[in-house]
């Protein structure tokens, strides 16, 4: 993670304060995580001898951007055409179903690890193939301090009631401060906001903002909307001299 160079001033009633920010950088297109596994094709019925079922051998990845992924894949024999279904990890999950070795998948979100699966029956036989990737994204990785709320030990733990209650009105206070153009980028799904941890001392948060390739918004900008819209939370105290932001 590279801290980006200069600050941010954001005015207050009282003396100025400063967080760390980006500035002066356009945001630049990030690098997608690599694949992360395979499963091994599994089998549901035996085949009989004179049938030989098609196998997987790898899935590539076409285009992985912001909002789209393009995938194709390999199989053990080019001539036969059973139908293939193809599902990705939204929420609720995505099916396709194609006679052809090539899929794409639209309206995704940026910076989300998806799991896509393949799969087919021919000889009486269930083959799989999963791949993991992570879509491109500009994102800011933030750290701030509230001051006028109490740690629980409900809030280390990302399951609890507490932290999604928490994370909810976090974020949603966070967007009320933005510029429309920025709600409507959040609306949309084209720009994310993911609480990561919420620490003791005050209340310690991590969270990261991720932003679609797609959009023309720097991450200076971005990072310049965040520290204003902190400094003037109506709900939260939140402490700029302890607050870090730093491109990924």
């Amino acid at each position: 993670t590279t801290v980006i160079s200069g600050t941010t001033s954001a005015t207050t009633s009282s003396p100025t304060t400063t967080a760390t920010t980006t500035s002066a950088r356009p945001a630049t297109t990030p690098t997608t995580s690599s694949t992360v596994t395979t499963t091994s094709a599994t089998t549901t019925a035996t085949a009989g001898p004179s049938c030989d079922p098609l196998k997987f051998i790898r899935i590539r990845f076409v285009t992985v951007e912001s909002e789209t992924i393009s995938i194709t894949w390999d199989t053990n024999n080019a001539i036969k055409k059973p139908v293939f279904k193809v599902t990705i990890s939204t929420s609720p999950v995505t099916n396709i179903e194609t006679t052809q070795k090539e899929a794409t998948f639209n309206n995704l979100q940026p910076s989300i690890e998806y799991e896509i699966t393949v799969s087919t029956t021919t000889c009486g036989q269930l083959q799989t193939i999963t791949e993991k990737v992570r879509t491109a994204a500009a994102v800011l990785e933030v750290a701030t301090r509230i001051t006028n709320v109490d740690f629980i030990p409900a809030f280390s733990n990302r399951e609890s009631k507490q932290f999604k209650t928490f994370s909810q009105n976090f974020t949603v206070e966070l967007v009320i401060g933005f510029s429309k153009r920025l709600q409507d980028l959040h609306r949309t799904g084209k720009l994310i906001i993911i609480i990561i941890s919420i620490r003791e001392g005050s209340l310690l948060v991590n969270f990261t903002v991720a932003v679609s390739t797609n959009v023309s918004v720097t991450t200076a900008s971005v990072a310049e909307a965040l520290t204003e819209s902190l400094n003037n939370s109506q709900m939260f105290a939140v402490d700029l001299r302890n607050t870090t932001i730093a491109e990924q």
